[in-house]
């Protein structure tokens, strides 16, 4: 069973992971776009579910 917060952070990386590679837009403003206040903050959750930074993520689809 998973939590409402897991739940949440995983809506919102999968959100992110869009954005990131369907768009433009700094890191930063993916990460306010997706709930996140602070963008190191969101940083650090990205890379300890995926494994890799949002900017690698990006390039990976480059």
């Amino acid at each position: 069973m998973v939590g409402f917060a897991e739940y949440l952070q995983n809506i919102r990386l999968e959100k992110a992971k869009e954005l990131l590679v369907h768009t433009k837009d700094p890191v930063k403003q993916v990460s306010f776009d997706v709930g996140y206040a602070d963008p190191k903050h969101f940083a650090k959750v990205f890379k300890s579910i995926t494994g890799i930074k949002p900017n690698e993520y990006r390039q990976l689809y480059e």
